[in-house]
């Protein structure tokens, strides 16, 4: 096929560009190896959460735990039986935190 104009010779070579960008992107995805693993992957999910120490210091509260949330009106209501209290950082002095 050949066109005297210049937008059908700038039209011919993008439509060739583009034919060779996507047969290199096929070419590529194609010529990959599928990667092994040197340990077979476990086929039972472990569990997310426990009540075990965690090993990076964060301390997390047991499966099951009650909470408390307040974020507001100090001081904070202690007579509310729950295992965790969420309460704010910024409006709470460290002996508040503490207890």
């Amino acid at each position: 096929m050949l066109v005297q104009t210049s937008k059908g010779r700038a039209l011919r070579v993008t439509g060739h560009l583009l034919i060779l960008g996507v047969s290199l992107l096929l070419a590529a995805c194609a010529s990959l190896p599928a990667r092994e693993t040197a340990t077979p992957q476990p086929t039972t999910p472990s569990p997310v959460n426990s009540a075990a120490p965690s090993t990076n210091g964060w301390w997390r509260p047991p499966i099951g735990a009650t909470w408390q949330w307040q974020l507001e009106d100090l001081p904070i209501d202690r007579s509310i039986a729950a295992d965790v209290y969420d309460i704010d950082l910024f409006d709470n002095d460290a002996a508040a935190v503490a207890a």
